[in-house]
């Protein structure tokens, strides 16, 4: 056990909520997000993902933070192709 983390119900709860996978990509990659994304939820993963956990009219960044700071495994879809990862938001989540 880390210093400083919670144990108890309280805890186990928490940890149960968290969703087991952020997933960040380009809006070029939806295609084959949408397949990983198929697949995880298949075997019963509980996905993250802004067009499905982010609400209309809210501070999209704030969500994008805490949805990474709260899951337990972040994915950083990329291909490789020229000026895939060149614009400012893309660079900030390396």
């Amino acid at each position: 056990m880390e210093h400083g983390e919670e144990t108890g119900p309280e805890a186990e709860a928490a940890t149960a909520q968290r969703p087991d996978v952020f997933i960040s990509y380009s809006r070029k990659d939806r295609d084959v997000v949408d397949v990983l994304v198929a697949r995880l939820l298949e075997r019963g993963k509980d996905v993250w993902i802004d067009r499905d956990d982010i609400p209309p009219a809210t501070e999209w960044k704030d969500r994008i933070r805490r949805g990474i700071e709260t899951t337990r495994a972040f994915v950083f879809a990329l291909r490789a192709y020229p000026g895939s990862c060149v614009d400012r938001d893309c660079k900030s989540s390396r």
